[in-house]
């Protein structure tokens, strides 16, 4: 089967990949030479699909190869493609914001402001959790685990699906724990056992405000402050930081002239860039142009 896949403009498939390191979490695979990217997905009924999406020439337009069974809902599977590559999401107020500021002029020439996120919240929310108190190889090795133990063999190349949250509610803990999972284990099976029931993927379409919806995914076992924020921003939600340790770093370097200041003080900073202040730390220049503009924030100095 071959979709085409109409999105809001403008539309980039390898920056929407490039943007951050999601692509090169299992089962993503990204061909950067080839302008493919991969995904095996489970389906509702159990099977395995495999897709493959490109961008061949068009600004608006995704190309999505898809070996898929025979009892696939494909409204289902376009709104779940759609969701991936975040083909409705319009960020032009961002690129306005990219306008009046040199430190994100290389974001409007590249049409940044996607951000690649999984199919599903729980995948995302799983893969979230890998990240806390490690390195990025070892988030690779707990996630590839993961697929390598529980995901559905979708009888390719030995491809296999990020785990169903019923495959990994079955794991238990300690079974989680042998994969090594660590301490983290137990907050995998923690929100496995919330998404048994949808109830993780009903944040896809949430109308809440984001404070409301951050407190929701905050009571999940193991979502701090950081893993709260950077769910949050792969659910659409920019008005929020995921302050760590390297945010910080950058951060006051780059806007504080190395000054230890406090995350109040960090926060502040961005205020003036209301719903897109996540956007704005991701795509800003600190290597190029790490000083911001005389009036970078609407106005005030991030000292001032």
């Amino acid at each position: 089967m071959i979709l085409e896949l109409e999105a809001v403009e403008p539309f980039s498939l390898a920056r929407l990949v490039e943007g951050h390191g999601w692509h090169a979490l299992e089962p993503f695979h990204w061909d950067a030479e080839a302008g493919v990217l991969r995904h095996a997905l489970a389906t509702p009924s159990g099977a395995a699909v495999i897709w493959r999406s490109s961008q061949p020439g068009c600004p608006t337009r995704l190309r999505v190869e898809v070996d898929t069974p025979a009892n696939v809902d494909p409204q289902w599977l376009v709104q779940t493609l759609r969701h991936t590559h975040r083909l409705d999401e319009r960020i032009a107020e961002f690129h306005g914001i990219c306008e009046q500021h040199s430190g994100l002029h290389r974001a409007l020439q590249h049409r940044d402001g996607r951000l690649l996120r999984s199919p599903t919240v729980f995948e995302d929310v799983v893969k979230t959790l890998c990240t806390l108190c490690t390195t990025w190889a070892r988030t690779r090795s707990m996630v590839r685990g993961l697929c390598s133990r529980y995901g559905v063999s979708a009888g390719v190349d030995g491809i296999r699906t990020f785990p169903t949250p019923e495959a990994l509610a079955v794991a238990g803990v300690e079974g989680l724990r042998d994969m090594g999972l660590g301490y983290r284990a137990r907050y995998v099976h923690s929100a496995a056992m919330a998404a048994a029931d949808d109830a993780l993927e009903e944040w896809k379409a949430s109308t809440l405000p984001t404070r409301q919806l951050r407190e929701q995914v905050r009571a999940l076992a193991g979502m701090g402050p950081y893993a709260t924020a950077n769910l949050l921003m792969l659910l659409g939600r920019y008005d929020q930081i995921a302050l760590d340790s390297w945010v910080r770093k950058v951060v006051r370097e780059g806007w504080f002239a190395g000054e230890e200041v406090s995350d109040r003080e960090i926060l502040a900073a961005f205020e003036p860039f209301g719903e897109w202040r996540a956007l704005v730390y991701w795509f800003w220049d600190w290597n190029r142009d790490p000083q911001p503009d005389a009036q970078p924030l609407g106005g005030g100095h991030p000292t001032g």
